[in-house]
């Protein structure tokens, strides 16, 4: 196993297209209760070549990697045409009608992570969320993502700053105001 020492968070390129494809396809699982998802799992749509090439042009797709291997993934979708994300516009224009979430703030309308089991624990999904803030801080004001409340590994996005926003049936909804990138980013550099 790696070190996460030698693990390079950069920018996606399209060269990664294929690779985030297939690890994106890996993680996706219709029914959590038919596998072990102990280490986490996807319960959206996957991603067309086209979504990951549009994320990438946007520069809101960072990856984690061990050389040329792909250790993981981390990347705000804002422009998938994929019935996910018209469930996050849909949960947003809620909570805005709710008053959870300002209508005059900039939102990213979902987040996704997929960290490779071997590389877990090694505080990937740190360092790749504050790269891609520091790609898109002038973008956004708020980022707004949902995980399954049986998915282990929504605590971890807690962990590096998400907020519980509400929760929703089997939903966590879950924010991240961009103020709170400065506190947090500003700490580490400083501990």
């Amino acid at each position: 196993m790696s070190q996460k020492k030698d693990i390079n968070i950069q920018l996606a390129t399209e060269d990664d297209i294929v690779s985030i494809m297939q690890m994106n396809n890996h993680w996706v699982i219709k029914d959590p209760n038919s596998i072990d998802t102990s280490n986490g799992y996807l319960n959206v749509d996957p991603f067309s070549k086209e979504d990951l090439k549009q994320i990438i042009k946007s520069k809101e797709l960072i990856v984690a990697k061990d050389g040329e291997l792909i250790a993981g993934y981390y990347l705000f979708d804002n422009y998938s045409n994929t019935d996910y994300l018209n469930r996050h516009k849909k949960l947003i224009k809620d909570c805005i009608t709710e008053g959870l979430l300002d209508n005059n703030q900039r939102v990213s309308l979902r987040m996704q992570c997929v960290i490779n089991r071997q590389y877990q624990n090694q505080n990937l999904s740190k360092r790749m969320f504050h790269r891609l803030l520091s790609e898109t801080i002038n973008k956004y004001d708020v980022y707004f993502a949902s995980v399954s409340i049986e998915n282990p590994k929504y605590k971890a996005h807690i962990k590096i700053g998400w907020e519980v926003l509400k929760r929703i049936d089997e939903l966590i909804l879950l924010v991240y105001k961009n103020n709170n990138y400065t506190r947090v980013f500003l700490k580490d550099k400083i501990t």
